[in-house]
């Protein structure tokens, strides 16, 4: 339910994590998983499953020697998707429901709803959600993923 009903001019604002499985940080996912509540031995499994992971290229007759993965999640895994949930979690932290604002998100596909008294307004509110300190851009620094520009939206309904 949107905190003001006489408003009526919502701008939805729709961002999509770009190459998102390849840019989780192991460290960055536990941690969020933890303040979610998931228990420490379930963690410590992830971390162990997460370590010392290794990957050979292959391509045009070419074979590199095997390299260490730092970051990054296995795409594919059953588990990755489920893990994504927990690393963009507190993104959706970020709209403020008092204000008219509201965040939903699955896997690497976020959107936030803004509601104002014109789409100016509702568009400021975005504007500020994504600047703003503890706002998205910081979001995503900290987490260490872009956005895929290409693909984010802005829908306007009245």
């Amino acid at each position: 339910m949107w905190a003001h009903p006489t408003d009526h001019h919502v701008s939805l604002f729709f961002l999509d994590v770009k190459a998102a499985f390849p840019s989780v940080v192991p460290e960055r996912l536990l941690h969020n998983m933890c303040k979610c509540g998931i228990p420490k031995q379930y963690t410590d499994w992830y971390h162990t499953r997460l370590t010392g992971r290794q990957m050979v290229l292959c391509f045009d007759n070419y074979t590199s020697p095997s390299f260490n993965i730092a970051s990054g999640i296995n795409q594919g895994c059953l588990l990755s998707a489920f893990s994504f949930l927990f690393y963009n979690a507190n993104i959706l932290d970020i709209p403020n429901r008092k204000n008219g604002e509201i965040g939903s998100g699955f896997i690497d596909n976020i959107a936030f709803g803004m509601q104002g008294p014109t789409f100016s307004a509702s568009n400021q509110k975005i504007q500020v959600m994504m600047e703003k300190r503890g706002g998205c851009i910081e979001w995503s620094q900290i987490h260490h993923v872009n956005f895929e520009m290409d693909k984010n939206a802005l829908v306007q309904v009245s």
